[in-house]
């Protein structure tokens, strides 16, 4: 499963930063589901690049913010 957030989204339009942490509770929300499926949180930037903010195969979020 793959949640997304970005950067030129008309209807969220709040900080990088802001959208990382909707990511990453929208991942702890889908991990409560208890699917037996990896976990992807991504952020795609202005350019189209996409960074890896969560990784359920990985310990803890690769990114967070205070």
């Amino acid at each position: 499963v793959v949640l997304s957030g970005h950067d030129t989204c008309a209807v969220n339009a709040v900080s990088k930063e802001e959208h990382i942490e909707q990511i990453l509770d929208g991942v702890e929300k889908i991990l409560s589901f208890r699917l037996k499926v990896r976990v992807l949180g991504i952020w795609v930037d202005e350019w189209g690049s996409v960074e890896l903010v969560y990784d359920s195969q990985v310990a803890k979020p690769i990114q967070s913010f205070p």
